[in-house]
């Protein structure tokens, strides 16, 4: 019995049923339009973190964009040469600084003592980073020994995280030992950290609990490798370049005034916000940091995964043919995959994920696993950081440029047809409060400005 001097006590939130709010239109012909309330026993819609965390619900995610994981071995044979260039690591140091005799080798004891260490521990473990068939000059020379300093420090400090018995995060193992080589290796194209990256649409809408998966629309990788947009300005520049070619045409400017989201502006661009200057960017490599924990391990690839498939089936959009490179960092250890996308019988795209399994191929592990606490493993990873660099600005730098002449003469030929890559917020849920990825905020539409800010339209 309740008492007599208290109020009833309110319904449980559990107990609430949303509320449905009905708007009829002023106009003759206007449909009548309800739409429900949430409550706050409503489920709230997922972060793309959380949708990887949670294997069913990223088989979700992923059976409702295409994408699916294969062996290494079902790579495409257009695909192969870049794919073996990027992870072709051996001949990589002159065996000759290890040479006793070998003026070379003298002077960098005298200068490191433990850097020559450092390189006799790694030729122990793995020789084939050594070669005596490879020579560089004396600029070349002292460019590679304060690289290999360098990665000798991140070793050094990963060593030192060991043995002090406490427990690091995430975010102490990127500060601490990643960021300290992985930064340096990227010098010819553009390395950005957490950048907001849009997620692609779904093929098919979706329905019931596949809403609340397939919400978000960006994910935030730690780290992207972009082509310089220096490099690719003149696609974009001059009245008659590929970008304002497309951008101008009927067929590709209708989608303008459906969405802001569809105009070509913000579909050029894998990023959540396009830059200030009207351009195309690209992403040929993304690399996600997890929590030292093995399970973090497939949470990662999963996550990773989302990121790889947007940047894939932009390239995919534009007829690019070329593949997206992802990298999983946890506990010390690297994982690489390789994601590409292509289209079925149906002319629908369906993204390719596949581990890279090491020299093992397919009989071995699904993924080779780079140990950071052995010097030839962190040495070999720096190097498979240096050919994502150098095969960005040059091979996939090529691809695109290639890619994007033929697409845009096909198009006014009549030959190709457009469709938008970009996940829209076509989806109407009862809340639209979504969680926070890596715990930065997600930006809405914006346009990027020359110094960070965001240029807002006036009054």
């Amino acid at each position: 019995m309740a008492h007599p001097y208290l109020p009833p006590s309110p319904a449980s939130p559990r107990s609430r049923k949303p509320k449905k709010v009905s708007f009829r239109g002023s106009s003759p012909g206007c449909e009548s339009v309800t739409i429900t309330q949430a409550t706050a026993g409503s489920s709230r819609c997922m972060s793309a973190s959380e949708v990887a965390r949670n294997v069913k619900h990223f088989e979700t995610w992923a059976a409702h964009q295409a994408c699916e994981q294969v062996a290494f071995s079902d790579l495409p044979e257009e695909l192969a040469a870049d794919v073996t260039d990027v992870f072709n690591l051996s001949a990589r140091i002159p065996a000759a600084w290890l040479d006793d005799n070998s003026p070379n080798s003298q002077n960098f004891k005298a200068l490191s003592p433990p850097l020559m260490e450092f390189l006799q521990s790694a030729r122990t473990f793995c020789p084939e980073l050594f070669s005596s068939l490879i020579t560089y000059d004396t600029l070349e020379t002292q460019e590679l020994f304060e690289e290999l300093t360098t990665v000798r420090l991140a070793w050094h400090r990963l060593r030192s995280m060991r043995q002090s018995g406490e427990r690091w995060s995430e975010a102490d193992y990127a500060a601490n030992v990643y960021n300290l080589f992985r930064s340096p290796a990227i010098r010819r194209s553009t390395y950005r950290y957490q950048c907001p990256i849009s997620l692609p649409e779904p093929h098919e809408r979706p329905s019931g609990e596949a809403q609340r998966i397939l919400h978000p629309k960006s994910a935030i990788p730690d780290c992207g490798v972009f082509i310089k947009s220096s490099t690719i300005r003149y696609l974009s520049h001059s009245l008659k370049s590929p970008y304002k070619t497309l951008n101008a045409h009927p067929e590709i400017a209708k989608y303008s005034r459906t969405r802001l989201e569809h105009s070509f502006r913000f579909q050029s661009t894998p990023c959540t916000q396009p830059p200030a200057t009207a351009s195309f960017e690209f992403a040929s490599s993304f690399w996600e940091d997890k929590k030292p924990a093995y399970e973090q391990l497939d949470h990662a690839y999963r996550q990773n995964r989302m990121s790889t498939a947007a940047a894939a089936r932009m390239l995919y959009s534009l007829r690019i043919s070329s593949c997206v490179f992802g990298l999983i960092w946890a506990d010390g250890t690297v994982q690489a995959h390789v994601d590409w996308c292509t289209a079925d019988e149906r002319h629908c795209p369906t993204v390719f994920s596949a581990p890279y399994p090491g020299t093992s191929g397919d009989l071995g592990p699904i993924f080779h696993e780079w140990n950071l606490d052995r010097p030839s493993d962190i040495l070999q990873v720096y190097f498979l950081l240096r050919n994502i660099d150098i095969w960005t600005s040059t091979t996939f730098r090529e691809h695109i440029v290639a890619g994007i002449d033929a697409f845009s003469k096909g198009v006014l030929r009549g030959n190709q047809s457009y469709q938008p890559w970009k996940r829209t917020n076509d989806m109407r849920l009862s809340v639209v409060t979504e969680g926070k990825e890596n715990n930065v905020p997600l930006p809405g539409p914006s346009i990027r400005a020359s110094r960070g800010r965001t240029m807002r339209r006036g009054r």
